[in-house]
C-alpha cells in the first residue's frame, strides 16, 4: 500500500473530474481545506486498488454520524468520481 500522490492523474481534474488538492473533512467542518488522503496498490502500472483511511460510505449516503470520520458528502462524491473515471481510462 503506498500514498496516491496529489499529481497523479487520480487526484487531478485531467481525466474530467475534480482537483483533489482541497477537500474537507466531516469532521472539520470549519477547518481549511486539506488534501485528499488517499492510499493504493498498483497492478502493471495502474492503481487496481484505492484506499482512504477517512470514511467515504457514509458520506456518499448522506447519513450523518458521529462514528464517521470521513470526507464531506460533496468531496467523497469527487473521490468517488475520479475513482470511476480513472477506471475507465
Amino acid at each position: 500500500l503506498e500514498e496516491i500522490p496529489l499529481s497523479d492523474p487520480l487526484c487531478t481534474d485531467r481525466l474530467g473530474g475534480f482537483a483533489l488538492s482541497e477537500i474537507r473533512s466531516r469532521a472539520e467542518k470549519n477547518a481549511d481545506p486539506v488534501p485528499v488522503q488517499l492510499w493504493g496498490i498498483r497492478k502493471n502500472g495502474r492503481w487496481a486498488v484505492v484506499y482512504s483511511p477517512l470514511d467515504l460510505s457514509c458520506a456518499l449516503e448522506g447519513h450523518p454520524s458521529a462514528g464517521c470520520v470521513g470526507y464531506s458528502p460533496e468531496d467523497a462524491a469527487k473521490i468517488g468520481i475520479n475513482v470511476i473515471l480513472y477506471s475507465m481510462q
